[in-house]
């Protein structure tokens, strides 16, 4: 992950808070007997969806969307990841 992914990541951590808060309904949903998923927000997994995320906090940062926008287009990269829609959606 590079450097700059990081501080915005570090800056808008208010963003990752929603992002673990959101994981926790998708993982409480999640029929894991396909297999077991790591939590999305883990570094690993993070990492591998940064091309779809860094955008998000890039135009967070920006001031281009606020944070429920950027909320809820991290939930649809969420969606991707678990295969299924938001549950709470």
């Amino acid at each position: 992950m590079n450097d700059d992914f990081a501080n915005l990541r570090s800056m808008h951590s208010e963003l990752g808070s929603k992002i673990r808060q959101a994981d926790v309904v998708f993982r409480n949903d999640y029929d894991d007997s396909n297999g077991s998923k790591m939590p999305f927000s883990s570094g690993m997994v993070f990492n591998r969806y940064k091309d779809n995320l860094e955008p998000i906090y890039q135009r967070l940062d920006s001031g281009e969307i606020d944070i429920n926008t950027a909320e809820k287009e991290t939930i649809k990269v969420m969606e991707t990841y678990y295969g299924m829609a938001y549950p709470l959606d």
